[in-house]
């Protein structure tokens, strides 16, 4: 059996949780201009929680209020939607001998039509 440590970063404050609908969409988290893939498995009107195939190193997000990520996900219809996010929570899995897993919550910065309009459809 994989042992598997958790570190869990989450900004302070209470946190409200808007209504998840859960999906698998693929997606891709662009970071100093390179690409993660990853899938995103749920989604709120604001918000995406999603996990990270690749495994990344734990410092390559900048885990600051301010700083934008892009997200591109997919829809069901395979139609590309382009999002400016900032990540509101980050946990990292330490799978021996596999290396890290990524999951993470991302707030949508001004969500556009298309994205909304997914949301509803879900």
């Amino acid at each position: 059996m994989k042992k598997q440590k958790e570190k869990n970063i989450v900004q302070s404050g209470t946190m409200e949780r808007s209504i998840r609908k859960s999906v698998q969409l693929p997606a891709n988290l662009i970071v100093n201009d390179k690409s993660y893939s990853g899938m995103i498995i749920n989604i709120s009107s604001n918000g995406v929680g999603m996990y990270l195939d690749t495994t990344f190193q734990e410092g390559i997000i900048n885990y600051d209020k301010k700083s934008i990520l892009k997200l591109e996900l997919y829809s069901t219809l395979g139609e590309q939607i382009s999002l400016n996010c900032k990540v509101k929570w980050l946990r990292i899995h330490e799978m021996v001998p596999d290396g890290l897993i990524t999951r993470m919550g991302v707030e949508i910065i001004d969500p556009p039509a298309n994205f909304i309009s997914l949301f509803e459809k879900l």
